[in-house]
């Protein structure tokens, strides 16, 4: 049994013709990944600089070039000064040239006061994207991206790259968020028009995230898997 976390994977394993191939979102761990609006602020004033009259958009990812967080920071300069950006994740040695170079951005841009950057790896991811209101997703390239279900889990929108056969299965455009290629100008206008979508449609959308890849139905469905593959 193969298992491919998403269609363009399923689609390279497909050529080798196993015996058989499991299509699945990384699972979702609805315990942590969960809507928590009450909570919103709070977790706000306590990670972060800003507060609950600023539009918070954030990237939880290690600091690579491969993140893009550069990006982030380009669609920030296009945004008005209520708009903020956290920047947080682990970093390597070799990676810190990249780190540098977003500082001496943000620098010439004049965005101190409108950027956070955490410089560590964040065991609760979940709180940064409870306390979002966008939860940005520049990747070059992924083999999935499970923050963007897990943001989404969370009731907090999702604006992504376009990404053929993963991101552009993973969001439903108006719903969930939007996918869009890589130019700043587009993804700002995008923003503005994610944070008109409904909580209503918010939610329902967290709720299919969950229906669809929890960690107890993956589980589950490995368990029926394992127990074919051991009868036959």
């Amino acid at each position: 049994l193969i298992i491919a976390i998403s269609k363009r994977l399923y689609d390279v394993a497909y050529i080798f013709k196993p015996y058989k191939i499991w299509l699945r979102n990384n699972p979702i761990d609805e315990r942590k990944f969960n809507i928590d609006y009450n909570n919103k602020f709070e977790l706000r004033k306590k990670l972060t600089p800003f507060n609950e009259n600023d539009i918070v958009l954030s990237i939880i990812a290690n600091i690579i070039p491969r993140k893009n967080q550069l990006f982030a920071l380009k669609v920030l300069s296009e945004l008005p000064e209520e708009y903020k950006l956290i920047i947080a994740g682990p970093l390597k040695v070799e990676n810190n040239n990249y780190l540098e170079k977003l500082k001496k951005y943000i620098k010439e841009k004049s965005l101190s006061n409108r950027v956070f950057i955490k410089v560590k790896f964040i065991t609760k991811i979940e709180n940064y994207m409870k306390l979002s209101d966008v939860f940005l997703f520049p990747s070059h390239s992924e083999g999935l991206g499970t923050p963007v279900l897990e943001a989404q889990a969370c009731g907090t929108p999702v604006v992504s790259n376009l990404i053929e056969n993963i991101t552009d299965l993973m969001i439903e455009g108006g719903k969930g968020g939007y996918v869009v290629k890589l130019n700043s100008k587009k993804w700002a206008n995008k923003i503005r028009e994610t944070l008109k979508i409904d909580k209503v449609i918010l939610k329902e959308n967290a709720k299919e995230m969950i229906r669809t890849s929890s960690s107890r139905l993956i589980d589950k469905k490995y368990n029926e898997y394992i127990l074919q593959l051991h009868e036959k």
